[in-house]
């Protein structure tokens, strides 16, 4: 564990800066949270959001639809 969070949180976070580079965003704001929380396989909010039925192609679709690149 390494300032505080977990492997999983830490693991998010990357994903999370991934996914606003993927975009072409200069901040990685809530979407891309989203974005990564669900992209970290196995972790418990992963499972949570694929059970509640958001998947990861809509969720980008929906970023790319809702917020202009930068």
């Amino acid at each position: 564990m390494k300032q505080g969070f977990t492997d999983e949180a830490m693991e998010a976070i990357e994903q999370s800066k991934k996914t606003a580079s993927f975009c072409r965003q200069n901040y990685v704001g809530t979407e891309h949270l989203l974005a990564g929380l669900l992209k970290t396989v196995e972790s418990t909010a992963s499972i949570v959001l694929s059970d509640a039925g958001i998947m990861p192609e809509k969720l980008m679709k929906l970023i790319d639809r809702l917020i202009a690149p930068q």
